[in-house]
């Protein structure tokens, strides 16, 4: 990875005589991480860090300087103000780790579009199924249904991570402590629901096991089996 963006800055810079080593500084993206809510959740891009580069003549220094003081004002007001804070980084993480569907029908969505081009709304309604998949019920059961696999799916991993927990082979360490890693970035980071889905594609093997485990649990102990009995029980009742 490296490698190849070095050739390609490199060749970048050879034919265009511009440096490509300055741009927007990491601090501007730390203080949008945690920057005040706008139209989207709290730690959603903003835009603060285009105002900020703007301001500063596209000057990384000096986009330094200007972020300076406003982050240190905005980590003041996170301290002062606990249960703010605690509500503010709550949602942060609610919304990008439980989005099922990772924006995908959401970035789909039409929008305002449909109330601004008519021709685009004629052609959206003239087909009620991707009209519904878009921004009505299929959308909505979509998301109920992904709402529960992502709940076996994080149940699942969390049982094969615990299973695992006593291997001191530092390979089965990798993957949970690469998801710790990205739950920590972008707690402080700019985030999105978008960003995270690579995270749940290296998951999947813990999810396997986790749910193999689980159902070995449930059959050892007959608990369907119970279950059944239980129900057959209040319904005699």
């Amino acid at each position: 990875m490296f490698t190849a963006k070095t050739v390609i800055y490199s060749t970048i810079e050879k034919n265009t005589g511009y440096s490509l080593d300055n741009g927007v500084p990491m601090i501007s993206y730390i203080y949008m991480g945690i920057a005040p809510g706008g139209v989207y959740p709290p730690g959603w891009y903003t835009g603060d860090v285009e105002v900020i580069y703007n301001e500063s003549g596209y000057n990384t220094e000096k986009s330094i300087e200007i972020t300076k003081p406003m982050l240190s004002e905005r980590l003041e007001y996170l301290v002062k103000h606990p249960i703010y804070t605690i509500s503010y980084f709550a949602e942060k993480l609610e919304t990008t780790w439980l989005n099922p569907t990772f924006q995908v029908l959401w970035c789909s969505t039409p929008g305002k579009k449909l109330d601004q081009i008519p021709e685009y709304k004629e052609h959206i309604e003239a087909r009620p199924f991707i009209e519904s998949m878009l921004c009505g019920t299929g959308f909505y059961v979509i998301e109920r249904v992904f709402d529960a696999f992502q709940i076996i799916f994080f149940v699942s991993a969390g049982i094969g991570v615990y299973k695992f927990r006593k291997e001191e082979d530092l390979r089965f360490l990798l993957i949970p402590i690469t998801v710790l890693g990205g739950i920590a970035f972008h707690f402080i980071w700019e985030t999105k629901a978008i960003y995270v889905i690579q995270y749940y594609y290296i998951l999947i093997p813990f999810v396997a096991y986790g749910l193999c485990k689980g159902l070995e649990y449930f059959e050892e102990n007959r608990i369907a089996e119970k279950i059944k009995n239980k129900l057959k029980f209040a319904t005699k009742k």
